[in-house]
């Protein structure tokens, strides 16, 4: 470190200065002989230390007055840019809210413009037009049931009624709405919603955004969509409209592009064909699967296992079948068990007949009753076909129903004792042919028909029936076999 000098030489040196200054400034020049005195002082005399901060790591490079200008441009710029579109953000929200005690301060006299008028959502026109119409309307019910004939079982169910008490309420709505309109002069809003309505599909709820002429994008729909094919003689019905999806319009010079992806609504006929002659006939085709069959409806009167040819058996023709006289009924009587159900007053089978019904035909031996039958009128409450071998009924069973027969074969064999009457005190015996949740391993599993499909009614023409059998989707038998029908032995 440099040392200083002593402080008297340096109040020396200051008064030698001061004194020869000042006889310069007083003393007028005389023209005399001057001696100049130069004093020399070291280097270190009074070092001048560098700023720090011209040492600091962050300091970086020095820039000139040019980049220094240009950096301030820049950094200018993005402020403004910042402030002009949090602007127009505020502008906005006060066309939409009307704000008008802000936008006297942040615009000037000359952008202020006569706001046009508002619609019901308080917001302008020119930005959001719209017409609302339409109602809505809650209903609330709730019901109370009372049972004034409760039984002792009765009391002790909670839902029998007798202990009346008013339900849970029920809320329902009806809505009728019609709303159309323009948001922004570009997306548009269309719906027709009624809740009354038979069909659902007849509602619109759409929103479609609508291009201008020189745009690719033409026209996109949200909604209710609709398939608009170009003109063709190939597609000329059967185009499902009301359609809920999504559709596009796409147009590049003549290229014209449109996509739909939407799920249909509701059925639609394609075609319909009609046979004009003697009357006017309308065709239909009808397709059944093998597990469609007619349930609760047609029994077999005896085992059809016991008849010949079985399975290969045609329920049309058996009475030019073959059967045994042991087997072949004469005389029929059909009879019903109905299950009560809990919270019925009366008993269905009152006054019936008390009999046992039985049933040893297959693997597990069958037994109910005694209990009180039903019996049922033929002609009335079910058909019996000509051959007596199997029977249908007029109404479909309930499912936890019971069904016996008994009958006289040709020879006079009895098959259970027959009864038309109840005979108190000595119980009769039925053969029971229906007896629900029971699977194949039980005998009264094969009095079912399986083979019975509905294909219309009392207006079909039986001549015109035809009827094919499809495998696998294919209507071709094996080599040597006309049909499947014949695979079958029909």
């Amino acid at each position: 470190m440099a040392s200083r000098p002593p402080l008297f030489a340096l109040a020396a040196l200051a008064l030698v200065l001061g004194t020869g200054q000042a006889a310069a400034q007083g003393t007028p020049d005389t023209g005399g002989v001057r001696f100049p005195l130069r004093v020399g002082l070291p280097d270190t005399l009074l070092p001048i230390p560098r700023p720090a901060a011209l040492d600091a790591a962050w300091a970086g490079v020095r820039r000139s007055p040019a980049q220094a200008a240009a950096a301030f441009d820049t950094a200018t710029t993005a402020l403004l840019q910042t402030s002009r579109a949090g602007w127009r953000h505020d502008r906005l929200l006060d066309r939409l809210y009307r704000r008008a005690a802000f936008a006297d301060v942040i615009w000037p006299a000359d952008e202020q413009v006569d706001r046009p008028r508002r619609n019901v959502f308080g917001l302008e026109s020119d930005l959001v037009d719209m017409t609302l119409d339409g109602n809505i309307r809650l209903e609330m019910s709730t019901e109370r049931f009372a049972n004034l004939k409760c039984t002792s079982v009765q009391l002790q169910d909670p839902l029998s009624g007798c202990q009346p008490r008013f339900g849970a309420p029920r809320v329902d709505n009806v809505i009728l709405l019609q709303a159309r309109g323009v948001v922004g002069r570009r997306l548009y809003i269309d719906v027709d919603l009624d809740t009354e309505r038979d069909f659902a599909n007849n509602n619109t709820i759409r929103a479609y955004y609508q291009g201008l002429e020189d745009e690719v994008l033409q026209r996109v729909d949200v909604g209710t969509v609709r398939f608009a094919p170009p003109p063709s003689r190939f597609l000329t019905a059967g185009i499902p409209t009301n359609n809920f999806g999504i559709s596009a319009a796409v147009e590049y010079g003549a290229l014209s592009v449109g996509a739909l992806a939407a799920t249909q609504k509701g059925s639609v006929v394609a075609e319909r064909t009609y046979r004009i002659g003697d009357q006017t006939v309308q065709d239909q085709e009808r397709l059944a699967r093998d597990l469609d069959y007619e349930t609760g409806r047609f029994y077999w009167v005896v085992d059809p296992t016991v008849l010949p040819g079985y399975p290969a058996v045609d329920a049309l023709t058996l009475a030019d079948l073959a059967v045994p006289a042991n087997v072949r009924p004469t005389e029929v009587r059909v009879y019903r068990y109905r299950a009560a159900a809990g919270n019925e007053g009366t008993n269905p089978n009152l006054g019936g007949i008390t009999a046992i019904a039985l049933n040893e035909a297959g693997t597990s031996r069958q037994q109910v009753g005694p209990l009180p039958w039903e019996l049922l009128v033929q002609g009335r409450d079910f058909w019996l076909d000509p051959s007596g071998l199997w029977f249908v009924l007029t109404t479909k069973l309930d499912p936890n129903d019971f069904v016996a027969v008994s009958y006289i074969t040709t020879d006079g064999t009895l098959v259970g004792t027959f009864p038309a009457a109840d005979t108190p005190g000595r119980p009769d015996s039925l053969r029971l042919i229906v007896e629900p949740n029971r699977g194949p391993e039980a005998g009264s599993f094969r009095h079912a028909l399986r083979n019975a499909y509905r294909v219309a009614g009392s207006d079909l023409n039986t001549a015109s029936l035809k009827v094919a059998v499809v495998v696998n989707r294919s209507e071709r038998p094996p080599e040597g076999i006309a049909t499947w029908l014949g695979v079958f032995g029909l």
